[in-house]
């Protein structure tokens, strides 16, 4: 039937004649109806639990039937609804207590029992109002008066049953719903799209009783989620249905049926950096080349490497060899690569004294050149004023004045005066230079 108590639609579902059925109970859910109660053969006594799931028309989606243990009889029988499952519950004559645990489809869920299927034969009753319907005699308790009997053979009226003073009290009816902003929700006629509480008072809307309808109403918030992401200049990323790689804040709102609107929300932080190098080049070869690394800004947490494999948070390398490099460098934001390259300068510098004392003193007692690393070896020659050459060494290591000229001449040490000298000497990369001047000779 309808809401008014009108039929809409009739339908007998009939088995075995044999067999008799007992203690019919009905649920409703979404997708339609589940009869339920237990039927017994009368010649056998065979008694069993039997389903019958039904769309909203009456149409049968499936039917099963559970045997009962022995011949235990089925006293008592619910149906419940929780969570898309069904939930058979009651006794046996032998006041044992059975729960059957069924999915929407019939079948049992997480348990053994098995269902048999049980096929039922349909007879659609075209008129409901004609037939042997029989609607037995009703009584009711001392608050309500039957005014006509109900026995009908030969059809189906439909009797209002009037209120006779029974209303004690106003009856209040309270209800609490959710709606989502800019939703309406239609309150006994009264429009409502605010938060708040409303009161109808209706006079003798149920049983000629006075109503009182309260409603709470609470109004759900647009559901807004965000994210951020940070890329590096020049860099894109995809948001939504576009690449984007200007900063700033991008949203999208989605509409979903029987649920509230929601909202995302993307932050784009687009990442900007300076990189200098300053190198210092290696000498005459050697491993001494520095890299000092200016970046800006310099508190993101930068990584850096020669190599590309292990990274430091050190911004200077040292000991470097002429040579070209790479630098690596990455944030977790913005990577990059800048090549460099170490140049090799040989920046020959030495030292010549003007004077030297060979006296035995162990001080100043031998004339040489005195330099740095870029020089690997000298040879010196010294001249008289008349120009005769009184002094030629072998290639000697700089730096050493007892291998140098220690102020004799044939076994005899010269007497005081001024020398000229010409000092060759070859650097670390295998150049030949020489340096000529005046040494004077003290005693």
């Amino acid at each position: 039937t309808d809401f008014d108590g009108d039929i809409k639609w009739a339908k007998r579902y009939v088995l075995n004649p044999t067999y008799s059925f007992r203690a019919l109970t009905m649920v409703t859910n979404s997708d339609g109806h589940l009869l339920s109660g237990y039927y017994f053969n009368i010649n056998t006594n065979e008694k069993n639990i039997f389903l019958i799931k039904t769309n909203f028309q009456g149409d049968i989606l499936w039917a099963k039937t559970i045997d009962s243990p022995g011949n235990d009889f089925v006293r008592s029988q619910g149906v419940f609804v929780d969570n898309n499952s069904y939930y058979i519950t009651g006794t046996y004559d032998d006041d044992d207590i059975f729960v059957l645990h069924l999915g929407l489809d019939g079948n049992v869920v997480d348990g053994c029992t098995e269902l048999k299927d049980l096929d039922f034969q349909i007879i659609d009753i075209n008129n409901p109002y004609q037939g042997d319907f029989d609607l037995q005699e009703t009584d009711y308790d001392q608050n309500y008066e039957l005014v006509q009997s109900l026995v009908l053979n030969s059809s189906l009226d439909i009797i209002d049953i009037p209120c006779n003073d029974i209303c004690k009290d106003t009856c209040d009816y309270n209800n609490t719903i959710s709606i989502c902003v800019g939703d309406q929700y239609n309150f006994r006629g009264q429009i409502i799209d605010q938060e708040g509480s409303y009161t109808q008072f209706a006079e003798g809307s149920v049983f000629n009783c006075d109503s009182i309808f309260n409603l709470e109403v609470q109004v759900l918030d647009t559901i807004v989620t965000s994210e951020s992401i940070s890329i590096c200049h020049g860099d894109s990323v995809w948001i939504f249905d576009r690449y984007e790689r200007e900063p700033g804040s991008f949203v999208r709102n989605y509409s979903l049926p029987d649920k509230c609107d929601s909202m995302h929300v993307v932050y784009l932080d687009v990442f900007d950096y300076t990189l200098d190098l300053e190198l210092s080049s290696a000498h005459c070869g050697a491993n001494n080349g520095q890299l000092d690394i200016r970046i800006t800004p310099s508190d993101a947490d930068w990584l850096f490497s020669l190599e590309g494999i292990n990274y430091t948070q050190s911004r200077m390398f040292y000991g470097l060899a002429p040579g070209m490099y790479t630098l690596y460098y990455d944030n977790q934001i913005c990577q990059g690569r800048e090549p460099f390259v170490i140049e090799d300068r040989e920046d020959v510098g030495f030292y010549i004294p003007n004077a030297f004392t060979p006296n035995g003193d162990g001080i100043n007692d031998g004339f040489t050149l005195y330099s740095g690393a870029c020089v690997d070896q000298i040879r010196i020659s010294i001249y008289n004023r008349w120009g005769g050459l009184v002094h030629r060494g072998d290639w000697i290591p700089p730096n050493m004045p007892e291998l140098g000229w220690d102020g004799y001449f044939n076994g005899e040490l010269q007497r005081p005066e001024v020398f000229a000298y010409i000092i060759e000497y070859k650097t670390v990369l295998g150049a030949l230079k020489f340096s000529k001047g005046d040494v004077t000779l003290i005693l």
